[in-house]
């Protein structure tokens, strides 16, 4: 049976399991992640994974991939998320980020500009709260929005809006999930 890639990575003492397209079944940790859970969150229209055949486990190792400054949007996700209903990002303004946070985020209008993101995080079973932590990541006009967490599923997903500061306007954006399995 082929698998597709899936690579092991050492972070902070723990084991990454990440995934590139559909996996069958992977165990880590004694713990066995079900295909059912990942096709289930990556069939969410709000992912939509990093996979590239040119590159091994579909992540570029690069000196233009930087980290993004970003903010989770708090008092106007709703309205965040409308806006995002039909496209992964959307360009907005100052005003409108000021809007959607409650607050003005930093940057340098010049040269930087905001940006409304999807992100989808992994939700503790029987919690409506999303757990884990959000990695935003620029690389030459691509933009990689990985939520990972300390789970042994992928399911249930939420969807979260996210005002980021990028360098300018995207020409591509990835959502991605990995689980940190104890």
């Amino acid at each position: 049976m082929q698998r597709t890639a899936c690579c092991l990575k050492l972070a902070a003492g723990l084991f990454v399991l990440c995934f590139s397209g559909c996996v069958a079944q992977a165990l880590v940790g004694g713990r066995t992640v079900e295909p059912g859970d990942y096709e289930a969150a990556m069939s969410d229209p709000w992912v939509r994974p990093l996979v590239r055949s040119d590159e091994p486990f579909g992540i570029v190792a690069s000196a233009s991939v930087f980290a993004v400054k970003f903010v989770v949007v708090e008092p106007k996700q709703a309205e965040a998320q409308a806006r995002l209903r039909t496209t992964p990002w959307v360009g907005v303004s100052a005003d409108e980020a000021h809007e959607y946070l409650g607050f003005s985020p930093a940057f340098d209008p010049r040269s930087e500009k905001l940006v409304l993101l999807r992100c989808a995080q992994v939700v503790v079973h029987g919690s409506t709260q999303p757990m884990g932590r959000v990695t935003v990541e620029w690389n030459s006009g691509k933009v990689h929005v990985v939520s990972s967490a300390f789970a042994s599923t992928y399911v249930p997903v939420q969807h979260v809006a996210i005002v980021a500061v990028l360098p300018r306007l995207p020409s591509e954006v990835f959502v991605d999930m990995a689980t940190i399995v104890p």
